[in-house]
């Protein structure tokens, strides 16, 4: 089963870093860290593996958000401080 700790984290134009995993169900789940966003620590020049909490979205095949029909979002677009456990099981879930 694909992790966090297998994701691709690249540096973001938003100055932190993120991921993007296409799923077998064909929806894109988006993780993305740094200081203007929703995770922990909000701070940007980290590894990865420095991050407890991430920034997500799932974006459909038609580019829409579809983050809060899997994660309670609050009525944002993306979730913000998602814990690497919840990453993982939202990866296995979606990987299926």
């Amino acid at each position: 089963m694909v992790t966090v700790k297998d994701l691709k984290f690249s540096p973001q134009s938003h100055n932190g870093i993120g991921a993007i995993l296409k799923t077998k169900s064909r929806l894109i789940l988006s993780v993305q860290a740094g200081q203007g966003l929703y995770s922990t620590p909000r701070a940007d020049g980290l590894d990865p593996e420095n991050y407890s909490a991430f920034e997500v979205a799932i974006i459909d095949i038609k580019g829409d958000f579809v983050t809060d029909k899997f994660i309670d979002c609050g009525g944002d677009k993306v979730a913000g401080w998602v814990s690497r456990e919840r990453i993982n099981d939202l990866i296995n879930f979606l990987d299926k």
